[in-house]
């Protein structure tokens, strides 16, 4: 069951639709409203409240597919209450060095790249076109959003929030729940919980 209905939700839904391990039985959202709605492949078919009941129906997996670090890790921590194991989906473009390591619920997506002795946690997302190089570490439920590079060694910490196009220079850190803006460019640790941004260029005369 893939737990969310909005763009992440159709991001997995897809991932999963090219992928022989998993049979994807639906979506789960919060919002009754949301029943019956086509999510990328699949539709909704259940809310939440319905999940003490999967196993019984022979749901034995998730995958949490919520942009949001803290709501992901809040379902991760619900699903598992209920005996529910989490589905690790990596796109079949992504480029996975044979000793980086790919943690339960995480999603790598389209062309993302994982080099020699990458760690990813559980229940991270890396997104389209992302590189995380050689031994860079990203805690469990961090996001790197789309077309960010992640230079060798650097670590990102647990529930950590990399904008898009971001770049965190080699061997830095990025605390916990911390978040990097969209295109910035990182040339110092970040502290934990920590927001910082990069000030937009301009050409002179315009």
């Amino acid at each position: 069951m893939i737990l969310g209905a909005g763009g992440q939700a159709r991001v997995v839904a897809n991932i999963a639709a090219l992928l022989s391990d998993w049979d994807v039985v639906g979506c789960a959202d919060s919002n009754p409203a949301s029943l019956g709605e086509r999510i990328g492949a699949t539709k909704v078919i259940a809310t939440y409240d319905d999940m003490p009941k999967w196993r019984s129906q022979g749901i034995t997996h998730v995958v949490v597919a919520l942009g949001n670090n803290e709501a992901r890790e809040r379902l991760v921590t619900l699903a598992e209450a209920h005996g529910l194991e989490s589905a690790t989906l990596i796109h079949p473009t992504a480029i996975i060095d044979t000793d980086a390591s790919v943690g339960p619920g995480s999603v790598i997506c389209t062309g993302a790249i994982l080099a020699t002795e990458a760690r990813i946690g559980r229940g991270c997302i890396v997104n389209t076109g992302s590189i995380v190089e050689h031994e860079c570490v990203l805690e469990d439920f961090a996001q790197v959003c789309p077309g960010c590079r992640i230079a060798g060694r650097a670590k990102i910490g647990r529930g950590a929030f990399i904008g898009t196009g971001a770049c965190i220079l080699p061997g830095l850190s990025v605390g916990n729940r911390a978040q990097v803006g969209a295109g910035a460019v990182v040339i110092e640790d970040v502290p934990a919980g920590i927001t910082v941004v990069s000030h937009f260029a301009k050409a002179r005369g315009l």
